[in-house]
């Protein structure tokens, strides 16, 4: 069997997303990658850690703060472009 093409996709933001939108962002992509992890940047300056596979998704929250959404994503199902355009919406409170 030929091995999928898998890319590792990097989001970065500066822009806060509502803490509230963060379950419904991660639950549209994480049934289509191996694995998500990092770090979302929440309104009010609080940083979360996320952990997603398909099966799983872990939110927690985290005391240190880098200032930035930083999140890495293994998949052959979506492209970054794809990724960057659903954080906007979600972040912006678009459907």
């Amino acid at each position: 069997l030929a091995r999928p093409e898998v890319s590792t996709l990097v989001l970065k933001s500066t822009r806060p997303m509502p803490e509230e939108r963060v379950p419904g962002f991660l639950a549209e992509w994480a049934s289509r990658a191996y694995r998500i992890k990092g770090f979302i940047m929440v309104t009010g300056g609080r940083l979360l850690a996320v952990e997603c596979t398909p099966e799983q998704t872990r939110i927690r929250p985290v005391d240190h703060s880098p200032g930035i959404t930083e999140l890495i994503a293994l998949t052959d199902q979506f492209s970054g472009d794809e990724w960057e355009e659903s954080f906007a919406r979600f972040r912006k409170g678009v459907p």
